[in-house]
């Protein structure tokens, strides 16, 4: 017989997977499907829905068919239970978990379910967390840690370490970022001035540090550390070692054609190739990183063009890098329809059209390179 599936969207959860670096929301039909099954008095470990099978005590989905055949999931509450908090303990400190992740630990833990595998950290670590030995342990190493319920918690703070799913990959870029510009920074005993940052003395047992792009701006490597963490720029200069990442969604394509001359010339490169550059964005779920969490936003495509130049092949080069850290577009409202949660430009002016000139997005254009040289620097890519 026919079945109805209705959909009341009166879940307090929602259910995503892990998409490369990027938790992805489920869509509504399979997120009811994991809530009424995870919330279920008498459920099972494990939930088939069609060719993929669940893990819910491993928090994964399983996929014979997929490459990687295996991938993390997680639940997030809408609604948290700020009664009762879960922390971990860090060498003497208790820190709690995050709000969505206690919940789960709770239900297991009411459910007398035992163990749940979260997964936390830049390289998505996999921790058991055994409420019955009040312990969490890192899957990769063994190390183990104390957990307990505290049912009198304080407020989270925002700057709190406990370990979260939400940022992670943010916060290892820039760790990873900050520690290569640490690593690479050269001892300059001979600075006589004092730190830009603090406006203190150094010592021998503090002394200035070069970052490795700045001849002459030295610092105390716990002021750079500091400075590079809040800015990603020199203090000085304002030289950007750590670009900025941004909030343009995840699944899009950059896809780069390289014509012959004569094929879709440019005006004013007449003896040139083309450079095709094609973007294309589907429709998806707007992340928390952008203006309306949770409503759908309209995909795009664009075509865009770069004469094949020496000065072309940079451009393209510092384009990729912008497209590479999600810089390129972002979700808002388009200017040309007025219509909201559109994937849009980012504030990279790109060459839509093979002429027209300037006024028609066109060629030629005798001041366009230095233009988006220009925006492409200010977003952290290119020199001067």
């Amino acid at each position: 017989p026919a079945s109805i599936y209705i959909h009341t969207d009166m879940n307090e959860s929602i259910w995503l997977y892990l998409n490369q670096f990027t938790w992805i929301r489920f869509d509504s039909y399979i997120t009811d499907l994991l809530e009424t099954h995870f919330t279920s008095d008498s459920r099972s470990s494990t939930l088939t829905i069609g060719d993929s099978v669940f893990d819910l005590t491993s928090m994964c989905v399983i996929n014979e068919a997929h490459s990687p055949p295996v991938t993390p999931i997680k639940r997030e509450s809408l609604h948290h239970n700020r009664n009762s908090v879960w922390e971990w303990d860090m060498e003497g400190t208790w820190s709690p978990y995050s709000y969505d992740d206690s919940e789960n630990i709770s239900i297991v833990e009411r459910d007398g379910l035992g163990s749940i595998v979260l997964y936390f950290g830049p390289q998505m670590t996999p921790y058991k967390i055994d409420t019955r030995r009040c312990v969490q342990c890192n899957m990769r190493t063994g190390f183990e840690r104390r957990i307990r319920r505290n049912t009198t918690p304080t407020p989270v703070p925002t700057s709190t370490p406990a370990p979260s799913n939400r940022n992670h990959v943010q916060t290892s870029r820039i760790d990873c970022a900050v520690r290569r510009c640490l690593n690479t920074a050269v001892p300059f005993p001979q600075y006589t001035n004092d730190c830009t940052v603090c406006l203190e003395n150094f010592s021998d047992t503090d002394p200035a540090y070069l970052l490795s792009e700045c001849s002459s701006h030295a610092f105390h490597k716990s002021c750079m550390d500091r400075f590079l963490r809040t800015t990603g720029k020199c203090p000085v200069c304002n030289h950007i070692y750590i670009p900025h990442q941004g909030c343009q969604p995840s699944d899009g394509r950059m896809d780069v054609e390289f014509l012959p001359q004569g094929k879709c010339p440019l005006s004013g490169y007449p003896t040139d190739g083309t450079i095709v550059i094609k973007y294309f964005f589907p429709s998806g779920i707007q992340g928390p990183e952008h203006p309306n969490p949770g409503v759908q936003y309209s995909g795009t495509s664009r075509t865009a063009y770069l004469p094949d130049t020496t000065e072309g092949k940079e451009v393209l080069n510092l384009l990729e890098q912008c497209f590479k850290n999600r810089l390129t577009f972002t979700v808002g409202r388009s200017i040309t329809t007025g219509r909201d949660n559109c994937v849009v430009w980012n504030g990279v002016h790109h060459k839509t059209n093979t002429s027209g000139g300037a006024t028609n997005f066109g060629y030629p254009d005798p001041t366009y390179f230095t233009r988006v040289k220009c925006e492409l620097l200010a977003k952290g890519f290119g020199g001067l």
